[in-house]
Order: structure tokens, then C-alpha cells, then sequence
């Protein structure tokens, strides 16, 4: 079994209807996929995982979500938000940059695919595989993947 983390912002958002399929392809083979975000779990990500093809109907095209604002949240860090509702969290980059690796360490991850290489340094002493989203790693993946029908 592979489990496999996905940033939703950058990621998912850039092209969302192969980052479903793939998410569909990983479950039906057994897999487990997790949306890792800085978003807050709640409604208005359950409404843009909706918009992005990441929930619907049939249900949700992943496992679990494992959102850095939850977590910190959590455990008492102080968190502002730049527009006053939930989407922009911030907090000190010196708590929220390693907590993307500290939660997939946690959860068993072992690849996760980022368009920000700001949390790379953090996955270098951990079991997951880090993957930067590039133009590259984009053609790379969606050919490599086309060719099992996704």
C-alpha cells in the first residue's frame, strides 16, 4: 500500500481532473491518498475540494486531510487570518513550514507532491519522499499515468 499526500493549492487546483482520476486510480488499487493543506479543515475546504473534483456524489477522492491550521490550531498556536474567514491562515513561518513534514511523518505518508520546495528541507530527514510540482514533474506524471488510463 502507498500512501500518497497531495497539496491541494498549486497542486490539485492546477489541474484537477487528473489529480482525481490519479486519486480514484491509488483507493481502487488500495491505496491511501491525504489532501495535505495549509487550509483549514471544515466546510469552505470541503466546498473547494467539491469545485476541484476532489468530492462528489460518489463521495471523496481521497483518505484523509491533514491540514497544518488544524493542527496548530490544536495544540494552541496563534493563528491570524488575512481575509477574516479561514482561507488565508497565518502564522510564524518558523511553526507553520515544518509541519507539512511533521504531519505526513505522523501519518505514514510516503510520497508527497508540493508546488512549494519551502517545505523540501523538512522532508530531508523522514521517510516521505518529497516531489516538487513543476512543469516537468506535471508532463512526467500525467504521461507516465496516461498510459494506465488515467
Amino acid at each position: 500500500m502507498i500512501r500518497l499526500g497531495l497539496d491541494l493549492h498549486g497542486v490539485i487546483t492546477v489541474d484537477p481532473s487528473f489529480f482525481s482520476g490519479l486519486s480514484a486510480f491509488m483507493i481502487g488499487e488500495g491505496n491511501e491518498v491525504y489532501i495535505v493543506t495549509g487550509r483549514e479543515d471544515g466546510d469552505e475546504l470541503r466546498a473547494e475540494m467539491t469545485e476541484n473534483g476532489m468530492e462528489n456524489d460518489g463521495g471523496r477522492l481521497y483518505t484523509n486531510v491533514l491540514s497544518i491550521t488544524t493542527y496548530q490550531k490544536a495544540i494552541g498556536t496563534p493563528i491570524q487570518y488575512l481575509d477574516g474567514r479561514k482561507s488565508q491562515p497565518m502564522m510564524d513561518p518558523a511553526v507553520w513550514n515544518p509541519t507539512k513534514a511533521m504531519l505526513c511523518a505522523t501519518a505514514g505518508v510516503d510520497i508527497m507532491i508540493d508546488d512549494s520546495d519551502i517545505y523540501e528541507k523538512y522532508f530531508r530527514d523522514i521517510k516521505t519522499q518529497y516531489i516538487t510540482y513543476t512543469p516537468a514533474v506535471r508532463y512526467f506524471l500525467t504521461k507516465i499515468f496516461s498510459y494506465g488510463g488515467i
